[in-house]
């Protein structure tokens, strides 16, 4: 990436375990950046050490540990990228938590920095599609567009008037399928039109741009939206998968299997009435 030069440091890393965060780790250590990654397993990226261990740190803790998050903001460090999620549907802080800990953090070092975090276009008064805005926002995920939206806002004020810039990056519906860099970009309310949905490599690639292109440099936040078609099924249990605590999970399937059974049953009913008349 011709962004990188002399200057930057350590990258440290949240949320690099799975989704986007962990496209942000394999194409920094692609490039050969130097990462520092907060895990609280880190037998998860094992698999990353035979070919990349001389460049990444892997420091063991929780996001929602101040202590722990200081320890992976090192003086080496110049750059964040937050990519912490939650998966519950019930009330939570813990991108909250998070963001306001790395910012914390940061401000310990007491130098310019830069922090690119990752929220989601639902926070903003856009339409998507039906089942979205009238079921998934409204009724299921809304403590989590709540989370997301304080953490912005925590963002926002412990970094006023200090060495901080930031960058938010607000994709749509993620998908896995393979990056395009085929997709636009809005600031601040406006959301450009589009397909409602966007790649987690495509997303990646634009944290790691917000962080080190100096077009974007300064307080930013961005909404991305794809234009393209992108090859993929709306998978309604795959995005309550990554969504969902796993006991949550197993209730919505049992749920589902109810409802599906009730339905068959009714139309079973429905026939029989129909040709015993």
């Amino acid at each position: 990436m011709s962004q990188f030069n002399s200057t930057v440091g350590e990258i440290a890393l949240l949320g690099a375990t799975q989704g986007v965060g962990k496209q942000c780790l394999l194409l920094l250590l692609s490039n050969r950046m130097k990462v520092r990654v907060l895990a609280r397993n880190p037998s998860m990226l094992s698999y990353l050490k035979k070919d990349f261990g001389e460049l990444m740190t892997i420091v063991k803790g929780d996001a929602t540990r101040l202590e722990d998050v200081e320890e992976l903001i090192s003086s080496s460090v110049t750059h964040v990228i937050s990519s912490l999620g939650s998966k519950t549907i019930g009330k939570t802080t813990l991108v909250e938590t998070g963001v306001s800990n790395t910012v914390k953090a940061m401000l310990k070092q007491d130098k310019p920095m830069r922090i690119a975090i990752i929220t989601s276009a639902g926070i903003l008064d856009v339409k998507q599609s039906w089942f979205f805005d009238n079921i998934l926002k409204k009724y299921i995920i809304h403590n989590v567009y709540q989370d997301l939206a304080n953490s912005e806002r925590a963002l926002c004020q412990l970094t006023k008037d200090s060495k901080i810039t930031y960058a938010i990056v607000r994709p749509p519906q993620l998908v896995d399928s393979p990056i395009t860099l085929d997709f636009e970009f809005g600031e601040d309310n406006n959301y450009p039109k589009g397909t409602s949905k966007v790649t987690r490599q495509d997303v990646a690639s634009f944290l790691l741009r917000s962080l080190f292109d100096e077009k974007l440099q300064g307080n930013r936040s961005f909404n991305l939206n794809s234009k393209r078609e992108i090859p993929t099924k709306l998978d309604i249990d795959e995005m309550l998968k990554e969504t969902l605590s796993p006991t949550l999970f197993i209730i919505w399937k049992v749920l589902k299997t109810i409802v599906k059974i009730g339905l068959t049953g009714l139309v079973l009913y429905s026939l029989k009435t129909l040709f015993n008349k």
